[in-house]
């Protein structure tokens, strides 16, 4: 899942229930269909914008550099790469 912005990224998160909902109510909210979506892509993670608590999950927003997108053929380069945001589940233990 990737988002144009990290506040639509942390949006996503508090809205999500592990279905496309939370995308459409993100895009609707935002005034834009594909603000948000779900895309198989190749990326080079950029730097670490936040994490997110919720229901006991952390998850972890960062900046990607969008490279490639991935076709039934391989990975594919972009003509343009483009710099969007995505949430990472992590495993974040406290000692």
């Amino acid at each position: 899942m990737v988002c144009n912005t990290q506040e639509q990224v942390e949006r996503f998160v508090w809205l999500n229930k592990g279905d496309n909902a939370a995308i459409r109510a993100v895009n609707a909210e935002v005034g834009d269909p594909t603000a948000c979506g779900l895309a198989a892509v190749g990326f080079v993670h950029g730097h670490d914008a936040t994490t997110v608590r919720i229901n006991g999950a952390t998850f972890l927003i960062a900046a990607i550099l969008v490279v490639g997108v991935v076709t039934e053929i391989g990975v594919q380069a972009v003509a343009a790469p483009a710099i969007q945001f995505a949430t990472f589940k992590i495993d974040k233990r406290t000692g």
